[in-house]
Parts: structure tokens; sequence; C-alpha cells
């Protein structure tokens, strides 16, 4: 049993790199996660993350890094390490980090990675450059593993636009790549060189390397086919102009992005046409949708430092032009609801919500990104800082603050609703003519 085991997961690993991750997804969709073996659980939890599946990853690892009893053994440094890598891929950044920060890199050089992925979806591109570069130079790192390592450092270092460094990391990668057969992180690292070459203004090789890429994807599903032809549609624009066609080519990929779930494709969309046509309604509404002021200091900078910010953003749905009279708004500060009169005079409602109370905190949380649903993981986070996430009693905790905000906003008549977007994801949906005043310095505004 043991033997076939190990040989099953060995062949997993082997579809993975070969860029068959939808032939693992199905592989493991069957799985029971309370039945894992122990001596599996870390080995079985990885493949299911980098197969997309962090979800099944933290209920393999959950009863274990965070159990209610005392374990023998307790948990491994290897089961942490996971724990907190498949959190920080479901948004729950800052727990992974803590999580990946105490394990002994010396005995699970992975942590290293791991903490690198946290900060990533932090933002902190910079910060994530010393745990690369020691994990990639650690002696006990297996060869594709590295090859990950250097991809993500030359994520790092293309996200600071440091285009000699990375492009001499991803040559690297590209060889050893080809070499050993590894068409995902080959067809990753040739999206990633044309990233580089189209920020340059090297189109013509950007071109070359975006057909190398698709030919080396295999899975239709992968998110990395998806980059491959967002980055075609910008290439496109960069080289012909702004166009109704290369518009067109964009906005195809936003739609597919939209299908796919896949949010933040659907902000990089947003972001290079702002930047592309100096549209500045689609800039403020990327600007106050992303909850991270590196982000914005980039996108700030890119579009042009003389861009005036206003103190706030209507974020829903506005009628056209300049008659919004009736149209209800949300201020997100007093967390209080007004209406417009013909004359474009608020007149306030009643019943604000308790401004710092949960509820309060929910809606700051669910207004603090306007394009990625925020999981039952980092609203408990918002909510309970101090508190570490339990799914047997997390999950009831915040759907109950949700039902309790809905049945707020639909006493107000307010036609806005928190939906679930997909299993553990929520957002709001504006349904009918209506805006939530968002700050410009939000109250969750994070590093």
């Amino acid at each position: 049993m043991t033997q076939d085991l190990d040989a099953h997961l060995k062949e997993l690993d082997n579809q993975i790199r070969a860029g068959k991750s939808e032939y693992v997804r199905n592989q493991l969709g069957t799985l029971k996660p309370h039945s894992v073996p122990r001596e599996y659980a870390a080995s079985l939890a990885k493949l299911a993350r980098r197969a997309n599946l962090p979800e099944l990853a933290l209920q393999i690892l959950h009863p274990i890094v965070r159990s209610k009893k005392i374990l023998q053994p307790k948990a491994s440094g290897k089961e942490i390490a996971e724990y907190a890598a498949a959190l920080a891929f479901l948004g729950a950044s800052y727990e992974a980090y803590g999580l990946a920060k105490k394990v002994n890199p010396s005995e699970v050089p992975e942590t290293l990675l791991y903490q690198a992925f946290a900060l990533f979806a932090q933002w902190s591109y910079k910060e994530a450059v010393d745990p690369l570069m020691t994990y990639i130079h650690s002696k006990n790192v297996a060869p594709y593993d590295r090859l990950v390592g250097k991809v993500n450092l030359a994520a790092a270092l293309l996200s600071q636009r440091i285009h000699r460094d990375a492009e001499e990391v991803l040559n690297d990668v590209i060889r050893e790549s080809k070499e050993q057969g590894y068409q995902l992180l080959l067809g990753n690292a040739l999206q990633m060189l044309a990233e580089n070459n189209i920020q340059l203004g090297n189109y013509h090789n950007a071109e070359k390397l975006l057909y190398e890429a698709q030919a080396a994807i295999h899975d239709s599903s992968s998110p990395y086919e998806l980059f491959i032809r967002k980055w075609r549609a910008f290439l496109s624009i960069k080289s012909k102009g702004v166009s109704e066609h290369t518009l067109s080519e964009l906005h195809q990929v936003r739609y597919q992005a939209q299908d796919r779930r896949h949010w933040e494709t659907i902000r990089d969309c947003d972001r290079f046409e702002a930047l592309a046509t100096g549209n500045k309604k689609i800039f403020l509404k990327v600007y106050f949708g992303t909850p991270f002021k590196r982000f914005r200091k980039y996108l700030l900078a890119d579009f042009g430092q003389k861009t005036h910010l206003p103190d706030f953003y209507f974020w829903g749905r506005l009628p056209e032009g300049e008659a919004n009279e009736g149209v209800m708004e949300l201020d997100l500060q007093s967390a209080s609801i007004s209406v417009r009169n013909a004359s474009g005079v608020l007149s306030r409602l009643n019943n604000p919500l308790e401004v710092g109370g949960s509820l309060h905190l929910l809606l700051l949380a669910l207004c603090s990104d306007f394009y990625c649903p925020l999981s039952l993981r980092v609203l408990y986070a918002t909510l309970f800082p101090d508190e570490f996430y339990d799914p047997e009693t997390s999950d009831i905790r915040i759907r109950s603050f949700v039902k309790e905000l809905s049945q707020w906003l639909a006493t107000a008549n307010l036609p806005i609703e928190v939906i679930e977007e997909e299993r553990h994801f929520f957002r709001l949906a504006f349904k009918g003519p209506s805006a939530v005043k968002v700050p410009l310095q939000h109250p969750l505004l994070k590093r």
C-alpha cells in the first residue's frame, strides 16, 4: 500500500511538472482529507496547492497544524510550512507569513519560498528577494524546486523593474527547463521573459517568446495560458497602438478572466487599459479598488505624478451623466446611508451601522478590493485579528455577520447585496443605482 501511494504521488508530481495540472486536480478531486495518512499529509497538501486546490491542502493540514488536542508527534516544520503556503494562496497572507517565519529554514528550506508567496500577496516584492536568494542557494533544495525559486525571484525582480537581473535568471530557468522537460516552468519563464521584453520595448522578441510559451503549456485551463493571452493583448496595444481592434483583444481577455474568476487578471487588464488610453475613470477605479499602498504608488507613477486624486471614489452603479436623483449612497466612513434629491442634495437616512463594530469592519473589508472576492479566512482575520481561523467554528461566525449585514442593507432598501461569488469567497454586488463612498485613505489600506 505504501509503495503504491509513493508511486502515485511521484506520478502526480511528474504530471504537474509536465504542465498537466488538470489531470492532477481530477485525481485529487475525490480525496477525503481526513482519510490521508499522517505521514503523507504534507506531501499531498503540497500537490493539492500546486494543482490549484489550496482549500484541499488546508483541509488536510488544519487538524494537524491547528489541532485542539495535543498531537504526538506535534506538527512538523514541513506540515506548518505547507499550511502557510496554502494560506498565502487563499489570501490569508499575514497569518501565512507569520507561520512560515516560525519554521527553521535549515530543516525546511521551502519555508523561505513560502515567505515569498505571502509577501507577494502583500505586494512586498522587494522584501521577498532576500528569502528567495537564500532559498535558491540552500544546499538541500532539489534541482526542480530551485528552478521554482528562480522563477519567483524573477517575478520579484520584474515587479521592481530590475530588467537585466530578471532576464539573467529567466534565461537560466528556460535553459534548464528545456533540458529536463519541465514544460510548466518553461512556459511560465518564457511568458515572464516576454513581459520583460515588452517593458523594455523589444516587441519582436516578446512576440516570439509568447508563441514559444503557448507551445509549452498543455493545460488549456491553466492560469499561465490566460497570462500568455493577456500579455499578447498588451503587446498588441504596445506595438500597434490603441485602436478598436487592439482594445477588443484586451476586452476579450478580460471577459475570459471574468469567466474563470481570475480577478487579478481583470485588475491587470483595467490597469493596462487606463495607462494605454489615459482613461482617468478606469485609473481611479483601479487605484481606489486596490488595497495596497505599493501597488498604488507604482500605478500613480505610471499614470503621471500630476494626477489629481479625489478624496472619495463612488463605487457602484451610477446613472450616466449628472442625473443622480434618487441614487442611494453608502458612506463607508460613517456607515450611514443617504439619498440625493433633484437638486443633488443628500438626505441622510436613519439606522447607520455602529462605526468600528463588527458589521462596519465587515463592510470595510468588502469595500477594500473592488476586484477580488474575500475569503472567509481573510474576513475572519479582519474581524478577529488576534484569533486563529478554525473551519469548524469560524465559518459559522463570519456567515452570521454576513447575514446580519445583508439584512441591514435590505432593511435600508439599498440595492446592494453580499453574495458568495464562489465557495467561501464573498463580495458586494450592486443590483440597482447605488454607490459606496470610498475614502482615498481606506482604513484597511495595507502596506
